[in-house]
This record gives C-alpha cells, sequence and structure tokens, in this order.
C-alpha cells in the first residue's frame, strides 16, 4: 500500500506527535473532510488522532499517509495492546481540552505548507485502491 510522506521538519512532528496530534487532526479533518480516528489504549483511552481517508483507508498524520498499521510505529503503544477507532470531536475535545485558536491557525498553516501535497496524492488514488478493513 501507499505511503506518502509529510515536508515537516522534526521539530514540527516533534510537536504534533509529542501531544497536539488533536489540534493537527482537527485542522486535517476541516480541511480534508476526512473522519477523525484514535488509537486507543488497552485502558480505551486516546493515545493519538489522525484523520483516515475513506477510499483509500489511509491514516494521515503529521508523517503523512501511511496503512492504518503503520501508525502506532514508534509510538509507546507499538508494542503494547491498542486499536483503532473512528471517533468524533466530542471525544477528541474530552481527552485534549479544546484547542485555542492560535493553535488551530498554526494547524492550518502546517496542513497547508506540509501537508497538502500528502492529501492531493491521497486524492488522486483511484476509487478501487484497496481499503483497509
Amino acid at each position: 500500500m501507499s505511503v506518502f510522506r509529510s515536508t515537516a521538519p522534526r521539530h514540527v512532528m516533534r510537536r504534533y506527535l509529542g501531544g497536539r496530534c488533536d489540534v493537527l487532526a482537527t485542522a486535517l479533518a476541516k480541511s480534508t473532510g476526512h473522519p477523525l480516528w484514535g488509537m486507543k489504549n488497552d485502558a480505551g483511552q486516546i493515545e493519538h488522532v489522525f484523520v483516515r481517508d475513506a477510499n483509500s483507508g489511509l491514516a494521515i498524520d503529521i508523517r503523512g499517509a501511511m496503512p492504518l498499521e503503520e501508525v502506532a510505529r514508534g509510538s509507546a503503544l507499538e508494542h503494547r495492546s491498542h486499536e483503532f477507532v473512528e471517533t468524533d470531536l466530542d471525544e477528541v475535545t474530552t481527552t485534549y481540552g479544546i484547542a485555542g485558536p492560535s493553535e488551530l491557525r498554526e494547524a492550518r498553516e502546517v496542513v497547508k505548507d506540509h501537508l497538502s501535497r500528502v492529501i492531493e496524492k491521497v486524492s488522486e488514488l483511484p476509487s478501487d485502491h484497496p481499503a483497509e478493513p
């Protein structure tokens, strides 16, 4: 399955992989229309938020677009029990709190500057591209 990498520099990746994934996922969901997804630990708590393209099945976060099973790579849950589930903004804000206007503005800029090409490539995949369960 396809993988498309973002152009985000390391310090930006660290910001959205180290605690503010919810802000970026919210900006991605608003700009693409893709649903929010969460990686939950065995206690049912969201540990990472991203969006998922329904057509391709690819997950998109600050790293780019990747197969769902790669989302856990490098995370604290990589070798522990976890599950991926579609979620919504209410559950995300309950878990992470409400993002401030400046955080959302910055995340929208990151989407535009570092993920727009990824989003474009994912949208160009054929509609018969195999989606993951």
